[in-house]
């Protein structure tokens, strides 16, 4: 008993910076885009396609969509508090449901993945980061329903 009391005593002050803490807010992740596609796979990929190309007339692709390309801030709020609704992508219908990732996935995570979808299967987006991905999670953190196409839409552009 000895023993442990003086290793854990000795060892106190690092048992717990090796043990990752998982937060919204403070992640350290190595390769946003590594981390990006792995988040991709295990969260993305059974709606959207291992290769971002759609599944049926539920989910759309995300190779060459407005969503994915346009502005960051409707790709972050849709992806945090989810998207209902028709909607049309590349001239066709779709009909499935996003849900919303706000308490499933941190904020980097959601910034990782954003980012690879954003430069994936011949996107050219710009990087999300996981600040911007706070600050517009923060701005709309009342929010308890699914964002509508026409609400979407109404976002502008350019808010900071």
């Amino acid at each position: 008993m000895k023993a442990v009391m003086l290793m854990l005593l000795c060892a106190g002050p690092f048992l717990f910076t090796a043990c990752p803490v998982r937060s919204k807010r403070n992640v350290d992740l190595p390769d946003p885009i590594s981390n990006g596609r792995r988040v991709y796979l295990e969260k993305c990929a059974v709606c959207h396609g291992n290769e971002g190309q759609g599944i049926g007339e539920k989910f759309p692709p995300l190779a060459g969509n407005s969503w994915v390309n346009g502005a960051p801030e409707r790709l972050v709020a849709l992806t945090v508090d989810g998207l209902t609704g028709r909607q049309t992508i590349a001239g066709h219908e779709y009909s499935g449901v996003m849900p919303a990732w706000r308490d499933v996935i941190t904020a980097p995570e959601t910034a990782d993945v954003l980012t690879y979808v954003r430069q994936a299967w011949g996107n050219h987006a710009p990087a999300v980061s996981f600040e911007f991905v706070l600050r517009i999670s923060d701005r709309y953190a009342a929010r308890r329903t699914f964002w509508s196409v026409a609400e979407l839409k109404a976002i502008p552009p350019d808010q900071k």
